[in-house]
């Protein structure tokens, strides 16, 4: 049985957060360590969004991420308990696929990078705008307010907000809708690649999950499949399909109320 070391992160915005780092390495001593390298795990400390900036951060460190909820809704960590779990033997394992991202900016920039959880693209006021979208044999010309191509584990996100179901999250496949379209319409995708260019007289600006990869003055964006994952681990005795389906009805019955 191999034990886990956790590396602690906490959100440095928050109030206090160095006395909260105190009290986590003083009731977790055993195996909460303070050199990274030491670490085999990445113990995240908040809410959901600050689980994808960490993940984002330490995204090839091959270390697992395991989070502790202090948040609501909490897709992507745990309920807290009396002790962190010893050995990996205690922990289920739950897999998603990312998006490989290349962004073709006005200046000739290119930038490449990976998305776990959606692509978003728009503009900040209220009207359509002419994309082009290519894939496979397909090309075709839309108008839209908001484009969002989304990871399985993204469809928890903006996609649900939209009305659309949660997708399986272990799932390779992806999903790809435009909003307040003429059409409204949306695709599911597997092992393709997608093309959007601008034709629309603003500057595109695209969000890479969400406030943590913000890219203005956009021309093209090129989206597929990758190969790289990345790994969450959850309690063994909870069922994170079940909590995930029944915090998505939460958060639906929550907007239908509206």
């Amino acid at each position: 049985m191999s034990e886990i070391l956790y590396y602690p992160v906490i959100d440095e915005k928050r109030v206090n957060w160095k006395k909260l780092l105190e009290k986590i390495e003083s009731w977790f001593f055993k195996n909460v360590v303070s050199d990274f390298d030491k670490a085999n795990a990445i113990l995240v400390w908040w809410w959901d969004g600050f689980m994808i900036h960490t993940m984002k951060k330490y995204f090839d460190s091959k270390k697992i991420f395991f989070g502790l909820n202090c948040g609501t809704l909490w897709f992507l960590l745990n309920d807290f308990d009396s002790e962190l779990p010893n050995t990996f033997e205690e922990l289920d394992i739950v897999r998603w696929y990312c998006l490989d991202v290349e962004i073709l900016k006005n200046n000739w920039e290119i930038i490449h990078t990976q998305a776990i959880n959606d692509v978003v693209i728009w503009w900040n006021i209220l009207d359509y705008f002419n994309f082009q979208i290519e894939w496979k044999s397909l090309s075709e010309s839309i108008k839209w307010t908001w484009l969002i191509v989304s990871t399985s584990f993204g469809s928890s996100g903006y996609w649900l907000s939209n009305g659309w179901p949660v997708m399986p999250i272990q799932s390779e496949l992806f999903w790809i809708m435009w909003i307040a379209t003429k059409p409204f319409n949306y695709h599911i995708l597997k092992n393709q690649n997608i093309k959007i260019i601008s034709k629309w007289r603003q500057k595109t600006l695209v969000w890479i999950d969400w406030y943590h990869g913000k890219i203005d003055d956009v021309k093209e964006i090129s989206i597929s499949p990758s190969k790289k994952y990345v790994e969450l681990w959850f309690l063994l005795d909870k069922d994170f399909d079940t909590k995930r389906i029944n915090l998505s009805n939460q958060k639906l019955s929550g907007l239908r109320s509206i």
